[in-house]
């Protein structure tokens, strides 16, 4: 895991409220500290939906990304928010093959987690992997640590890596 402080906040608030940047990823989680705390849990309600809906059960970025920037847009800023992304499992495959990791990441669930949160006028970015079996091997983490700034570097967005 690292912390990341975005120095570019309006850019990459761009690429995660405007842009289809992040659209491959599942919301996981969003909390937003505006005039109210607007907490999701980023699970399908099966039950509101009609008829069966082939549907994933974790809701698209892409989905709630409208919602999300129709709630946070305004003349203020939000006091605070907290948007916890998982790569979709197709991705994190194609990244976990690209990057020549181990071949048993293909037949386990590995999930690459980035958390983006706001707080005190700052924007951070949070790295993270979460795997079904514990393993004192850290090298899979060390390769999204380090995958993750060549992302924001391809998107323009500085960092500082020294939080």
């Amino acid at each position: 895991m690292i912390v990341f402080k975005i120095l570019d906040t309006k850019d990459m608030m761009s690429h995660l409220l405007l842009k289809e940047t992040f659209d491959n990823w599942f919301l996981v989680e969003a909390q937003v500290t505006t005039f109210a705390r607007l907490g999701i849990a980023g699970r399908r309600n099966r039950n509101w939906y009609d008829q069966e809906n082939d549907q994933t059960d974790l809701i698209g970025w892409g989905e709630m990304r409208p919602f999300l920037f129709q709630y946070i847009r305004g003349k203020r800023s939000p006091e605070a928010f907290t948007f916890s992304l998982k790569l979709s499992e197709m991705a994190a495959k194609n990244w976990i093959r690209e990057e020549g990791l181990y071949q048993r990441l293909h037949d386990k669930k590995v999930e690459l987690l980035l958390q983006f949160r706001y707080e005190k006028d700052s924007l951070y970015l949070v790295t993270g992997i979460s795997q079904l079996e514990f393993t004192m091997d850290k090298r899979d983490e060390n390769s999204w640590d380090l995958l993750v700034p060549q992302i924001l570097k391809a998107l323009k967005i500085s960092f500082d890596k020294n939080v």
